[in-house]
């Protein structure tokens, strides 16, 4: 059974990563009776970006002590009041919308009953799930809960089906089949078969937009199977060495060896950074292609200021013809981060540690001489703008020039173990990070890649 991790601390979230988002009140008077007093809570529903909540939204209240519902309210619209009655004491809100399409026990007594998908999909929207804990004394109360997606959204192309196939379909495996209300992922071991249709191009067909719960283990299997008259029953399939989650997107391209190319994305809007997944169906491993600890195959050598499998590129150091090693920059960056010498010496070490994006873990500051290839490479702030394009397209942080300031002083980032720092987009060199000021932190990650 697999926990989301991000359920319970929405709002220590909010406070890393600066998200615009709507917000929907939602009123929760108390009206029942018993010996404790009745309270007021209100809910704040929060979205990233310009989403704005799914309707119908369902709010449940489990009593904490023991785990039993002591209230439930279903808001239709936002001109629909919410009514739950809730005495004093402490309770756990869970907050789910958009729930047309997905299957839900009229009768819920428990936290742990499951909503589910019968079919592994559903096309009808995505579903959105928040948390929150709240003790109600003697205040009414407002709580402020993040609501995140629980489903990817994937829509896929198939082209040069042949001419007499009469059925197309896409499975995914292995999947979840169900989320409980308090936000864990269960019975992993299913699988969403996608009907294709169509369209008005020759052997062209497409996968309308579906939404399925992530996928289980370290795997996932994509099967392509097609029913035609002459050509019988062919099913092309391809093993990804990673696992598809809920609110990130991925972005899946790529061909068959035996002539049936398929493109497509797995969505995710307004959350996390795309994954592009490059793979050729009827063979394994295809995120990268990883051909070895940290090789992969390409189609060509990327270069610098370039997005590669959704990672940004940097700097880019030969070995041959068909071979260069990428100094890839991390998307996120961190500000006001102590020196090894500072106030806290042990943050970013820690915060290097603790950094995963997408498939790639193992990042760490940049050393002393990949610093120093970051600044000369972006001394120039028109070069440095190239690479702050490329950040764009995969929605990571700006890298700032150390023209500007944060807290009175010019902007450098951490390199050699924190110990010392370096500028972009200016004149300057890599030197020793003093004690009293904070700095910038970013990181890199090498990869080599080799031409297919």
């Amino acid at each position: 059974m697999k926990m989301l991790n991000r359920m319970f601390c929405p709002l220590l979230a909010v406070c890393f990563i600066a998200i615009m988002y709507s917000c929907e009140q939602v009123q929760i008077p108390g009206s029942i009776s018993g010996t404790k007093e009745v309270r007021q809570v209100f809910i704040e529903t929060r979205m990233t970006g310009e989403d704005t909540p799914v309707y119908p939204i369902r709010v449940f209240a489990f009593r904490a002590s023991d785990g039993r519902l002591v209230g439930e309210q279903t808001l239709a619209d936002a001109d629909e009041p919410l009514s739950i009655g809730l005495p004093e004491g402490a309770y756990n809100l869970f907050v789910i919308a958009g729930v047309n399409g997905y299957v839900l026990s009229e009768k819920i007594e428990k936290a742990d009953q499951k909503i589910t998908l019968e079919n592994g999909f559903t096309q009808t929207g995505a579903l959105m799930h928040g948390c929150s804990y709240v003790n109600l004394q003697e205040d009414d109360i407002t709580v402020s809960i993040q609501m995140n997606y629980q489903v990817c959204e994937l829509s896929c192309t198939l082209q040069d089906v042949p001419e007499d196939v009469q059925q197309v379909e896409l499975t995914v495996s292995p999947v979840y089949k169900s989320l409980t209300l308090n936000g864990e992922f269960s019975d992993g071991g299913g699988s969403a078969t996608i009907p294709a249709s169509p369209t008005d191009q020759t052997g062209v067909w497409q996968i309308p937009s579906a939404y399925l719960w992530g996928t289980a283990g370290s795997q996932t299997v994509l099967s392509v199977k097609m029913t035609g008259k002459e050509s019988g029953t062919q099913v092309v399939s391809s093993t990804l060495k990673r696992a598809f989650e809920p609110s990130v997107p991925y972005l899946l391209s790529g061909s068959s060896r035996e002539g049936v190319y398929i493109t497509g994305e797995l969505e995710f809007n307004g959350w996390e950074p795309i994954v592009e997944i490059p793979f050729h169906y009827g063979e394994d491993e295809i995120g990268g292609t990883e051909v070895g600890e940290g090789e992969f195959l390409v189609d060509d050598l990327p270069a610098a200021c370039s997005v590669w499998n959704n990672h940004v590129v940097a700097y880019v150091t030969e070995v041959d013809d068909n071979t260069a090693d990428l100094l890839l920059i991390s998307r996120l960056q961190w500000a006001k981060v102590s020196s090894a010498t500072g106030t806290d010496p042990d943050q970013a070490s820690s915060l290097a540690v603790d950094y995963k994006e997408d498939d790639l873990d193992n990042w760490r500051m940049p050393s002393s001489e990949e610093a120093k290839q970051l600044h000369e490479s972006y001394s120039d702030p028109y070069l440095l703008n190239d690479l702050n394009n490329a950040m764009v397209q995969v929605r990571g942080n700006t890298v700032l020039c150390a023209d500007g300031t944060e807290d009175g002083v010019s902007i450098r980032y951490l390199c050699n173990d924190a110990l010392s720092s370096f500028p972009f987009g200016t004149d300057g060199s890599v030197s020793a990070a003093g004690d009293k000021r904070t700095y910038r932190l970013l990181l890199v990650r090498t990869v080599r890649v080799v031409k297919r």
